[in-house]
């Protein structure tokens, strides 16, 4: 070996030693800032936006996951309360089985001590085990879906896939390899042909590629979802957990399904490898090998086999290391709240400086509600901003044992609302028809045995004239107290203040005119409202004398009484 040769060697060297050096020092940046991100984010609510196309697959998910007999947060309640506003602020999870486990946790209320005991406990093991905490994330990090499909959808295909045993990938990608090796072989034959057949191959291999890798893309970054959360449970087993059966808020359930998956890692990590590496040379390079010998196809359709094989355990692992994310999630959301506490299920409603977790600047108000409530009051008072207070809180206390109060006590409830409902233009359905199918619903589920039914309703059949209206609203409301629900509604029409008085413990919200203001202060008070400021607001907000002028001497002539 010439002088020349051995610089030429030392120089390669060297360029390796630099690239593999850079990648470490880059991979060390990479998890410094990964971390500096988790820590940043717990305790504080997400600001993300709401991703609508996400939350339209989260539901979707949801939906094919519900179980038969039990309850569950139905759509209109969901929507009427914001529920995906809230959703989206308690979501810092790091992988899609948390953000999943996460909506289906506040979906699905429970109705058992032990169920709220084990939802707290395993909140409070995360926050104060902050190292545990970050270190799980982390492992977690490389778990973060890139699939348009969820993980129960990839299960479904992977089962389908198998029972139709099509292999033309893998069928393909050998006769690749054969081609392959034969045109490299006969590169030594005969150069010129050999490297005329080499050029003619890798065409074939790189064309074939990507069809094959067109029609499997979706599935191939779902299964390497699936890998990565078998190699996090791992991870989490060899680095966090002991044997000992101690608890470590629900990931020492890991155990039994890793078991089950030994050598699972093993055999397809070589595999997936390269798309931990994506824009890296290792990443570039593995996309070239991909391409000329589809090893990433054939990964695909071996792995289909034994994922269809060991279902049950990918989805054990899949909801227990969700539920420890979810856990987390809970533990920083109860960080952030200013205050809060854990609800004392049993007894009579009973709410101490109560306020909404959604507003920056709420209002506090206590409550204690024996029987159901009526509440009136004038315009923007704060009537449905507290419906849907103590709705939220219900909720979020049946859901993840939180609320946001200094007191929090209520009885296992199922929870229903009628707040926010609109026409339907598509399908001809008129918002009075809307409103009377939401309220045909609770009265359906009132009916029906189980816990007690909560039901909020913002404006009882607001959508009709007035006289049917007091009418049937107060017949549908007396009807929800012989079923035995409880009931809190607000309403503009005081003579159903009056018609129930012997029913519904009468509330209300007021207003107080400073100057040409009005101003509300937001709290609540017993008893009926007696003052109306709808055509005072006109006034305030500069519509024309004339019109407020014949708007109040129409007021007089029915007898309503103008608050000036």
């Amino acid at each position: 070996m010439s002088v020349h040769d051995i610089r030429v060697l030392c120089a390669f060297f060297v360029i390796v030693i630099f690239v593999v050096l850079l990648g470490m020092r880059e991979k060390k940046r990479r998890q410094k800032a990964l971390l500096e991100n988790i820590r940043g984010r717990y305790g504080h609510f997400s600001d993300k936006k709401a991703d609508v196309v996400y939350l339209q697959r989260l539901q979707a998910m949801f939906g094919a996951e519900q179980k038969d007999g039990t309850f569950y947060v139905d759509d209109i309640t969901w929507q009427d309360l914001n529920m995906d506003a809230l959703y989206t602020s308690m979501d810092i999870c790091v992988s899609d089985a948390g953000k999943q486990r996460l909506y289906m946790r506040l979906r699905t209320p429970y109705f058992t001590e032990q169920e709220k005991e084990i939802i707290h406990n395993r909140a409070g093991f995360f926050d104060e085990n902050s190292s545990f905490r970050e270190s799980f994330l982390m492992f977690l990090s490389g778990a973060a879906s890139r699939s348009k499909l969820s993980f129960f959808e990839y299960l479904d295909f992977v089962k389908k896939k198998v029972k139709e045993n099509d292999r033309k990938g893998s069928k393909n990608a050998l006769l690749c390899m054969i081609l392959f090796f034969l045109s490299l072989a006969l590169i030594f034959l005969s150069t010129g042909v050999g490297i005329c057949c080499m050029l003619v191959v890798l065409s074939y291999n790189i064309i074939t590629y990507y069809h094959y890798r067109a029609k499997y893309l979706p599935y191939l970054s779902g299964l390497r979802y699936v890998f990565s959360l078998v190699h996090a449970g791992n991870l989490c087993r060899r680095q966090l957990l002991s044997d000992s059966g101690e608890a470590y808020g629900g990931l020492e359930e890991l155990h039994e399904p890793l078991d089950k998956m030994k050598g699972f890692q093993s055999k397809f990590g070589f595999l997936f490898s390269g798309y931990d590496k994506e824009g890296s040379m290792a990443g570039v390079f593995w996309t070239y090998l991909n391409m000329v010998f589809h090893l990433d196809i054939i990964g695909f359709e071996c792995m289909c086999r034994q994922v269809e094989a060991k279902e049950a355990e990918l989805r054990k692992i899949y909801n227990v290391i969700g539920d420890a994310e979810c856990a987390i999630a809970i533990a920083s959301y109860r960080k952030g709240l200013r205050d809060w506490c854990i609800p004392v299920m049993e007894g009579d409603f009973l709410a101490e400086n109560l306020y909404h977790p959604l507003l920056k600047h709420p209002v506090k108000n206590s409550l204690k509600m024996e029987r159901s409530i009526l509440l009136t009051g004038c315009n923007a008072s704060g009537k449905s901003t507290f419906l849907r207070t103590v709705a939220v809180n219900m909720l979020l206390a049946q859901t993840i044992a939180t609320a946001a109060a200094d007191r929090f006590e209520s009885g296992y409830c199922r929870i229903y609302s009628s707040m926010s409902l609109k026409d339907n233009l598509m399908e001809g359905e008129s918002y009075y028809m809307a409103e009377i199918k939401a309220m045909k619903r609770i009265l359906d589920a009132a009916e029906e045995s189980g816990p007690m039914v909560v039901c909020f309703v913002d404006e009882v059949l607001r959508g009709t004239n007035t006289a049917e209206r007091i009418a049937a609203s107060a017949g549908i409301l007396c009807y929800l107290r012989e079923l035995g629900a409880l009931c809190m509604a607000a309403t503009h029409d005081g003579e159903l203040a009056d018609i129930l008085k012997d029913f519904y413990d009468n509330y209300h919200f007021d207003e107080d005119m400073q100057g040409d203001d009005v101003a509300f202060d937001y709290k609540i008070r017993k008893g009926a409202a007696t003052s109306r400021n709808a055509i005072l607001l006109l006034e305030k907000m500069g519509y024309s004398d004339k019109i407020v002028k014949t708007a109040e001497e129409m007021a007089e002539r029915i007898g309503y009484h103008v608050k000036s």
